[in-house]
């Protein structure tokens, strides 16, 4: 598109390879944490996680959800974009992911606490030691990283509570920055003139056969 006239831009989780000067008119790459500093101020810290010692940053100071950021770049990208050109932006969130071997997992903004309180989220059927049993070895092997994530998230109803209601308020706090780039859009005068495609690449095991994440072709 952007060899047929198009201003381009990516904003948000790439995840394959690195980004070329020559592949987008505006980029904005990041992804991996939940949270981001605003100054540049950082204390190393460390916790453990399962016996193993993970570095973290423990920022000083002010910091952005990373949603806040996907939006506020593509909102950035709207208004500077040059008005002549019609235009293409992918922005493509890193929630929910999970930030692995953080002990929170999820971690949504302050503002979402409120949400999905009161209630039980329901459980998989298949999240049962027979349903597991029943998959292949290479998958049911506690070696496998499902296995492992499954062990850090869902192997009690406590936890399945905590970080399934955690991984909600993530998806809205999504959604929310999504009306804010529609918001911007019709600032812009462009809404009615723009093509709004939702894609994913999910198939996210919540405790189904006792599993975690995305792994797996099917």
């Amino acid at each position: 598109m952007r060899n047929a006239g198009y201003y381009t831009g990516f904003v948000g989780k790439y995840g394959v390879d690195k980004i070329r000067p020559s592949d987008f008119d505006f980029s904005s790459i990041y992804e991996g944490k939940h949270w981001y500093p605003v100054h540049p101020e950082l204390q190393i810290q460390k916790f453990d996680i399962n016996g193993k010692t993970i570095p973290n940053l423990n920022i000083i100071g002010d910091s952005i959800h990373v949603t806040d950021r996907n939006a506020n770049d593509a909102i950035m990208f709207l208004k500077d974009r040059p008005k002549s050109k019609a235009f293409n932006l992918s922005v493509s969130f890193f929630a929910p992911h999970a930030e692995d071997f953080y002990p929170e997992q999820y971690r949504y903004k302050p503002s979402s606490e409120n949400l999905y309180q009161g209630i039980n989220i329901l459980v998989s059927p298949s999240a049962t030691q027979e349903a597991l049993n029943a998959l292949p070895p290479f998958i049911s092997n506690e070696k496998n990283g499902d296995r492992i994530r499954w062990h850090w998230r869902f192997d009690t109803f406590e936890k399945y509570q905590k970080y399934m209601k955690a991984y909600y308020r993530l998806v809205t706090d999504m959604d929310e920055a999504v009306g804010r780039i529609i918001e911007a859009l019709k600032t812009e005068g462009e809404f009615e003139n723009t093509l709004i495609v939702f894609m994913g690449d999910n198939g996210y095991f919540h405790s189904d056969h006792q599993l975690s994440d995305k792994w797996y072709p099917y």
